[in-house]
């Protein structure tokens, strides 16, 4: 029975050395590194580029003066279309939840609500725009497409994955409408700027 006891003691103290040599001082610890970016003033200058950049791809198409009239008409068609849409959702109530047949009763037939002065507007207006589209679909098409590949290479999401790879193991976004609550000095820097030349470096022509 004491040399179990004994032998037991000696397993403990053996173990508690084993943890102590093991242990990793406070000041050994790495820091976290983990940094602050602004998606929003990234995207806008990812938008502002792009479309500069489409404005020197029409310079170059030269198009006749009834087709650029054309574009134009629907261009401002669809932006009216555009702007009735948030006008829309932003006005929309909310709607309160179905409710259900008490069990046995028939499931009452559901209404189909009556559209708003703002819903049949739009409805004409997405008329219009769909006749104003027609007869330069292609040109317009071929427009969208181009702007989707210049914004699909030059992703905000890509742009910081590349400059913080390496550098940072963890990217928050800041900015207005995140703002940061509590940070302590020198464990955060805002990378903003930095990813902004980044793709001003990538865009030189």
């Amino acid at each position: 029975m004491k040399t179990i006891f004994l032998l037991t003691i000696s397993l403990l103290l053996a173990g508690c050395q084993y943890h102590a040599s093991n242990a990793v001082a406070p000041s050994a610890v790495e820091k976290f590194h983990w940094a602050l970016v602004d998606k929003q003033k990234i995207d806008t200058a990812i938008f502002t580029w792009s479309r500069a950049k489409m404005e020197e791809v029409k310079k170059t198409e030269s198009l006749a003066p009834d087709m650029e009239e054309k574009i134009r008409h629907y261009e401002s068609l669809n932006n009216r279309l555009l702007q009735k849409h948030i006008e829309i959702i932003t006005r929309r109530p909310m709607m309160p939840p179905p409710r259900f047949p008490r069990e046995g009763a028939s499931t009452p037939e559901l209404e189909k609500p009556v559209k708003t002065q703002a819903e049949q507007e739009y409805d004409a207006l997405s008329e219009q725009v769909a006749e104003a589209k027609a007869p330069v679909a292609d040109i317009v098409d071929r427009r969208d497409q181009q702007v989707a590949q210049l914004r699909e290479e030059y992703k905000t999401e890509k742009l910081i994955a590349e400059y913080a790879k390496g550098r940072f193991d963890l990217v928050v976004e800041g900015g207005y409408h995140s703002p940061v609550v509590y940070q302590t000095s020198g464990d955060v820097v805002d990378i903003t700027g930095s990813i902004l030349n980044l793709f001003k470096e990538k865009t030189k022509s």
